[in-house]
C-alpha cells in the first residue's frame, strides 16, 4: 500500500497497478503525456488546475473508473489517521479538489507552487475507491475492529486502510490477484485485462506476469542469478564490475 509506506518496492511495484493521471514521457523526460487524464488546464491566475479524465477506463476488477475514484484517493492522503506523513508535503498547499462532472478534476491552490500541476496529476496513485470500501468491513471483522467507517476522513477509516496489506486493483497495466500480500512468497502480477492502455500504447507492458522474488542474502542472490533463475537483478556497479 503505498499511502502507508514509502518503501522504494511500494511504490515501484504498486506502479503498474496505479495508475495516475499523467505520466512521464519515456521518450523526452521530464516532459508529462496523458494517462487517466486526457488534457488539462490551468488557470491564469495559476491556482486553479482543471483535469479532464479518460473515458471508459476499467479497474482490473471491472469496476468503471470516475473522479470520485480520484476524489477517494485525495480523501484518503489528507485523513488525519492514515499513515501517508510521506506524501503530505507535496499536497500541503492544496485547498480543494473537486469533481464537477464524473470526467472532470478541479484543484484549487492557496498560493502559486511551481509543481502544481505535477502534484495531483503526477504524484497521486489513483486508488479504486469501490475495491477499498469493500475491503475495510472485511478487515475490521478480521483485526476485531468494532467501530469503523468506509469513508475517509471519518473516525474508524484510517484506523483500517492501515492495516490493509494488499494492493488494490488498479486501472494500471498488472494487478496482484493474491488475496493477501506474504513478505515470504514471491509477489507476481498479472496482466489487467481491462487495461486502456492496449488502445493507446500497443506493444507497452506487454509480458503477461511480473514475479518478484525476494531474497535477502546478497550471496544467494548472486548464485541465483548465476544460474538464470530470474532475469533482472538491481546491484551496485562495482559488483557488476568484480563479480557478475
Amino acid at each position: 500500500n503505498p499511502y502507508t509506506t514509502n518503501e522504494g518496492d511500494a511504490t515501484r511495484i504498486s506502479g503498474y497497478s496505479l495508475d495516475r493521471l499523467m505520466i512521464v514521457d519515456p521518450k523526452a523526460p521530464p516532459n508529462v503525456i496523458p494517462s487517466l487524464a486526457t488534457r488539462w488546464e490551468v488557470a491564469d491566475d495559476k491556482l486553479t488546475y482543471t483535469y479532464h479524465l479518460r473515458r471508459g477506463v476499467l479497474f482490473a476488477d471491472g469496476r468503471p473508473f470516475s473522479a470520485k475514484d480520484v476524489k477517494f484517493s485525495f480523501d484518503v492522503l489528507r485523513d488525519p489517521e492514515v499513515s501517508a506523513q510521506h506524501m503530505l508535503a507535496t499536497f500541503e498547499d492544496v485547498v480543494s479538489l473537486t469533481t464537477p462532472d464524473e470526467y472532470t478534476v478541479v484543484v484549487k491552490y492557496r498560493k502559486k507552487y511551481w509543481g502544481g500541476i505535477y502534484a495531483v496529476g503526477f504524484q497521486l496513485q489513483i486508488l479504486n475507491s469501490g475495491w477499498i470500501q469493500d475491503q475495510i468491513p472485511k478487515y475490521a471483522k478480521d483485526l476485531d475492529i468494532k467501530s469503523f467507517s468506509t469513508t475517509p476522513g471519518t473516525p474508524g477509516f484510517g484506523e483500517v486502510f492501515n492495516k490493509i496489506r494488499h494492493m488494490s486493483p488498479g486501472t494500471g497495466p498488472y494487478f496482484y490477484p493474491g488475496n493477501k500480500y506474504e513478505p515470504d512468497v514471491p509477489l507476481e502480477l498479472m496482466q489487467n485485462p481491462f487495461w486502456w492502455g492496449q488502445q493507446v500504447h500497443p506493444g507497452w507492458y506487454n509480458f503477461k506476469s511480473l514475479k518478484y522474488v525476494y531474497i535477502q542474502d546478497p550471496v544467494a542472490a548472486f548464485e541465483e542469478f548465476r544460474r538464470e533463475t530470474f532475469d533482472v537483478t538491481v546491484l551496485q556497479f562495482a559488483e557488476w564490475d568484480d563479480e557478475y
